[in-house]
């Protein structure tokens, strides 16, 4: 307690007269006001990309608030029994609405369960598929990746065959024909254009003699 709230039961004999006199000072059962406020928290909570865990966490807090002012005192077992029943599968419900769309599937399974399985039942199914589907995806959203893929789609995304580099293919690759006079590497690999040369006449030449294509001066 704080100083301020101290002094109001520092007077009192026993621990038993303190708890009695703070119930009775703070209660707030039967508060209408609160309850709706609860009510309505409890509906328009969503997962909205968080963890099923603090999804979950949040739920359960405010279930736990409005049970604590609410006074529904049943003596008949069956009665008890039957709202317990009602009450769970209203929380299930909403729980099961808030998730996200890519719980979709897991969804479906829980609703489809005969009977319907109580509220920290349906919180293990939903979790574990959550977890299968964070270890088999990884962190990145499918729609993330699609991104990507489009946008190296746009910019004509290209790959040498012959040196792996890429922005180039085989016809325009440097370390194949030779780099030209402007680039840095020119000089040094001067002397390996002949080289490249030769090993393109070579293949020039092993290309005529396949297609059995007649030489005819002026063609080349």
């Amino acid at each position: 307690m704080t100083k301020d709230v101290r002094y109001l039961f520092i007077r009192l004999a026993t621990a038993k007269e303190i708890w009695e006199s703070v119930k009775e000072t703070y209660s707030v059962n039967q508060d209408a006001s609160r309850a709706y406020q609860l009510h309505c928290e409890v509906i328009s909570t969503r997962q909205n990309g968080g963890s099923v865990i603090s999804f979950f966490g949040k739920l359960q807090r405010l279930w736990q608030e409005f049970d604590a002012i609410t006074n529904c005192t049943m003596e008949c077992t069956k009665d008890v029994e039957t709202y317990t029943k009602m009450q769970n599968s209203q929380r299930v419900y909403v729980f099961l609405d808030g998730l996200d769309s890519h719980l979709d599937g897991v969804r479906g399974r829980v609703l489809s369960t005969i009977p319907l399985p109580n509220i920290q039942s349906a919180y293990a199914i939903v979790c574990a598929e959550a977890n299968r589907q964070e270890a088999m995806l990884g962190s990145t959203p499918i729609e993330g990746t699609a991104l990507a893929v489009k946008k190296s789609a746009k910019k004509g995304f290209r790959k040498c065959n012959h040196c792996n580099g890429d922005n180039h293919v085989i016809d325009d690759c440097f370390k194949l024909h030779g780099y030209p006079d402007w680039h840095p590497k020119s000089k040094t690999t001067s002397n390996a254009r002949p080289e490249n040369v030769k090993n393109n006449s070579a293949t020039a030449t092993t290309f005529v003699s396949k297609t059995e294509y007649t030489y005819q001066g002026e063609d080349w």
